[in-house]
C-alpha cells in the first residue's frame, strides 16, 4: 500500500530546537495575516525576494521584485465569495541554519463560513537568523507517491550525478529547468535564467579541493505527483583515492515540462557548506 506523502515527510523531519519550528510557523502566520488583509503592499512585505511559485507544470514563476508578486483578491471575492484563508503547519521536513521547509494545510472560506477549497502547500522559509520569510511555494496535490513519476525522477537524479562526474556542463544544463533556483547555506538565493549561469569550473574544483568524483547517499523521493517531485539526498565529494572529504544534505525539487513531459531540476536547496550539485 502506498504511504501518504504527509507521513513520509513527517518521518524525515530533522531534529532541531523548537525555536526553529517556531520561527517558521511565525513567518507562515505573518504571511497568512497579510494574505487575509487583501492588501498587496502588506503581503509583498511578508515574503523574501526573489519569491518563487511553482504552481503547475512547466516553468516556475519568479518575482524578482515586490511589484512582480500579484494575487487577484478581487477575483477571489467575486467568483467564490472569499473572505479569508486558513494555514495550518503540519510538518517541518527540513530544518537547517538558514532554511525551514514547511508543509501546511490550507483552506479558503467564503462569506457563509464554508470551506470551498482546500489542500496542502509546501513552503520554504529562508533566512531563519534574520527576518525569516517565505521564499518558495508549491501546492502538494497528491496524497500518495506517483510510482511512475518517482521512477522517472530517480533516473533524472542519477543522470545529474553522471553528468556531474563527467564534468559535463552542457549535459547538466539539459537536466535543469529555467528559471532555476539555487538556495545556498547562509540565506542567499541564486536565480539562473540560462545554462551559462550554472556552469561549474571543474578544473578549479580539482585543483582547489582535489575533487575526483561525487556520490549520492540516502536518496529518498518524499513527494511525487504527475508534475512535481521533492527528493532528499546527501552528496559526498571524493578524491581520486576514494576518500570522502565533504558530505552535504540537499533537497531537490523537480518539475515535468508541459510539452515534452521531461523531468528537470527547478530548485536545488543545499543545506550544508558546499556549492554545487555533487
Amino acid at each position: 500500500m502506498p504511504q501518504s506523502v504527509l507521513c513520509l515527510i513527517t518521518l524525515l523531519a530533522v531534529t532541531s530546537p523548537v525555536s526553529s519550528h517556531a520561527d517558521a510557523a511565525e513567518a507562515v502566520e505573518r504571511f497568512l495575516s497579510a494574505w487575509n488583509s487583501g492588501d498587496m503592499v502588506r503581503l509583498r512585505g511578508e515574503v523574501r525576494y526573489p519569491f518563487m511559485s511553482l504552481m503547475g507544470p512547466g516553468a516556475m514563476h519568479v518575482a524578482e521584485r515586490p511589484e512582480e508578486f500579484v494575487v487577484d483578491f478581487e477575483s477571489m471575492r467575486r467568483d467564490n465569495g472569499w473572505v479569508r484563508s486558513e494555514l495550518e503547519p503540519q510538518a517541518y521536513p527540513v530544518v537547517s541554519e538558514s532554511q525551514v521547509h514547511v508543509v501546511c494545510r490550507w483552506a479558503r472560506v467564503n462569506s457563509d463560513g464554508e470551506t470551498y477549497r482546500e489542500g496542502r502547500v509546501y513552503y520554504v522559509v529562508h533566512g531563519r537568523e534574520s527576518n525569516p520569510a517565505i521564499v518558495f511555494r508549491m501546492p502538494l496535490v497528491s496524497s500518495e507517491i506517483n510510482v511512475e513519476s518517482a521512477a522517472a525522477v530517480r533516473e533524472t537524479i542519477d543522470a545529474l550525478l553522471s553528468t556531474w562526474n563527467a564534468a559535463d556542463n552542457p549535459g547538466m544544463a539539459e537536466l535543469m529547468r529555467f528559471p532555476h533556483a539555487f538556495l545556498l547555506p547562509g540565506g542567499s538565493v541564486r536565480i539562473a535564467h540560462e545554462p551559462a549561469e550554472l556552469a561549474t569550473d571543474f578544473d578549479a574544483l580539482r585543483e582547489n579541493e582535489g575533487w575526483d568524483h561525487s556520490k549520492f547517499h540516502d536518496l529518498d523521493i518524499v513527494y511525487a505527483d504527475r508534475n512535481h517531485a521533492i527528493a532528499h539526498v546527501t552528496f559526498t565529494r571524493h578524491t581520486a583515492d576514494g576518500a570522502a572529504y565533504n558530505s552535504v544534505p540537499a533537497v531537490y525539487i523537480l518539475s515535468k515540462t508541459a510539452d515534452a513531459g521531461r523531468w528537470g531540476f527547478v530548485v536545488r536547496a543545499v543545506l550544508g557548506s558546499v556549492e554545487g550539485a555533487g
